[in-house]
């Protein structure tokens, strides 16, 4: 998973989700500036570059958010560098308690459980910052006193690094590291919730000029599918209860 991570050539501890085959996002208090030359693992193991050539705020009802969209000078091949899908709206419903997978420097991915949404607000330790409040987003907790229980938490400098959950045994991208607050021994990390803003994400996309990309959704089961498990899952329920008798 984290060899799917652009970083910035510049400054190594800026790293970008890939969202189309050419648009990273991230952090807009962290931007990379246009012109900056993003690398990216590539599949046969060497190192695959693009340079950004414009760069657009994500908006919430006419405010800039602290998301930014980044357009690259060329397209990516897919087989080479894949780009992330964005969750169902069935999962992007039901964050809160899931298991999450947090990206940041240098290049360490740990796991932790999401334990809220727009909790940002109830913190005042992440300060006033105007984009954040107009950014939709969920926290994920890290408690010192339990860290050999092996939760994620963000640090200084992981600002934009993405958050994965995983849907249909695919990883997906659920969010991007905005802030990080202390109080005690807790610590508290705010990731934009990209989850609920995938229309005005494709809008940014789209003011920075015509390319035909828009983000992608895992597909939600059809009916028929789920009807389908449904069945599977009482015949199972069915057969371990005659073998338990």
């Amino acid at each position: 998973m984290y060899k799917r991570q652009g970083w910035n050539n510049a400054n190594s501890n800026q790293s970008f989700a890939l969202i189309t085959p050419q648009h990273i996002i991230g952090a807009n208090h962290f931007q990379p500036g246009v012109g900056a030359t993003i690398n990216f693992f590539g599949a046969s193991g060497s190192i695959v570059s693009r340079t950004v050539s414009g760069i657009a705020t994500v908006q919430n009802g006419g405010s800039n958010t602290d998301v930014f969209v980044a357009q690259l000078s060329s397209v990516l091949s897919g087989s080479e560098v894949p780009y992330y899908r964005f969750p169902s709206d069935l999962a992007s419903a039901s964050l809160v308690g899931r298991a999450m997978y947090a990206y940041g420097f240098p290049a360490q991915v740990g796991q932790n459980t999401i334990a809220s949404r727009d909790g940002i607000a109830a913190v005042a330790a992440f300060g006033n910052q105007a984009e954040l409040a107009n950014t939709p987003t969920f926290e994920f907790v890290y408690d010192s006193a339990f860290a050999a229980n092996g939760q994620a938490r963000a640090e200084p400098g992981d600002s934009g690094s993405p958050t994965f959950i995983q849907e249909n045994g695919t990883y997906v991208l659920a969010g991007t590291h905005s802030a990080l607050a202390q109080v005690g021994t807790v610590y508290t990390t705010g990731d934009a919730d990209l989850t609920r803003m995938m229309n005005e994400i494709n809008t940014a996309i789209g003011s920075l000029g015509s390319t035909g990309f828009q983000i992608d959704q895992i597909p939600e089961p059809s009916a028929s599918s789920l009807v389908l498990l449904s069945v599977f899952a009482f015949c199972i329920s069915r057969s371990r209860g005659k073998n338990a008798k």
